[in-house]
């Protein structure tokens, strides 16, 4: 199991704190309009237990999209992440580990108002690799809060096959607003210079330091870290320097 699957696995547990009472019959409630939902939209809707770590619904057309037996014991987040593009795959983890932390550090009463939208490249069982498009969101908290029953949409676009590059937003459901410091996008990669400098403010050097280090000019540091504040969503070096450690960016 790679580092980043494992830590979304250790993020999903320590969401759990102790362990709530569980309605079981609030999925019985979801099943029929989900459903019906699958047929109209020609989705592929799951609902997965965090809890459990296993999906205790898929739609009718899961296998046959992605080959995998929604009701084996082996079949499990990892195992639907486990197709996705080896170049998509740490971006999205990555953005699904953050949404985790992001859904963790917020009241209970908040956290079925946000929704993880998402768009990568799954290996399907016929066509190879497709783009889809993904929608994510707690569907059921237990009884003391927490995380029980995430809802997931997935729509294949594969018209767009040879697209790549992970898209990804947290976004309020109730209000639209986008979580800023939660989103990933082709533009928003920071470039190798853009890299290095980020590396410097995280070891405490000076626009003037990094000028010298680098050998710019201090105007061409300033557009610089201008241009990591914008991709990282950040407001500061300080919020940069964050963002960049959350991504991975800063070893």
């Amino acid at each position: 199991m790679d580092a980043l699957h494992l830590q979304y696995r250790l993020m999903r547990r320590q969401q759990q704190w102790t362990a709530g009472s569980r309605d079981n019959s609030r999925l019985d409630h979801h099943l029929g309009y989900l459903a019906y939902l699958s047929e109209v939209g020609n989705y592929c809707i799951l609902i997965f237990d965090i809890q459990l770590g296993a999906y205790v619904y898929a739609s009718a057309n899961f296998r046959d999209i992605t080959g995998l037996d929604p009701h084996s014991r082996t079949t499990g987040s990892g195992q639907l992440y486990g197709l996705v593009h080896a170049d998509d795959y740490p971006a999205l983890m990555r953005l699904c580990v953050d949404t985790l932390k992001f859904l963790n550090g917020i009241k209970e009463q908040y956290r079925k108002d946000y929704k993880l939208l998402s768009e990568y490249r799954l290996a399907t069982s016929t066509a190879g690799y497709v783009l889809v498009t993904e929608r994510w969101q707690l569907l059921e908290l237990d009884s003391r809060g927490n995380p029980w029953l995430a809802l997931s949409i997935l729509d294949l676009l594969p018209g767009r096959a040879g697209a790549s590059g992970v898209k990804g937003w947290v976004v309020n459901s109730r209000s639209g607003e986008v979580v800023p410091h939660l989103s990933a996008a082709p533009e928003a990669q920071l470039t190798r210079r853009e890299h290095a400098i980020l590396k410097l403010m995280h070891n405490g050097c000076l626009c003037k330091e990094i000028a010298a280090h680098l050998g710019i000019s201090i105007h061409t540091v300033h557009t610089h870290r201008q241009r990591i504040l914008a991709k990282l969503g950040a407001g500061n070096a300080i919020e940069a320097i964050n963002a960049g450690r959350d991504r991975g960016l800063l070893g």
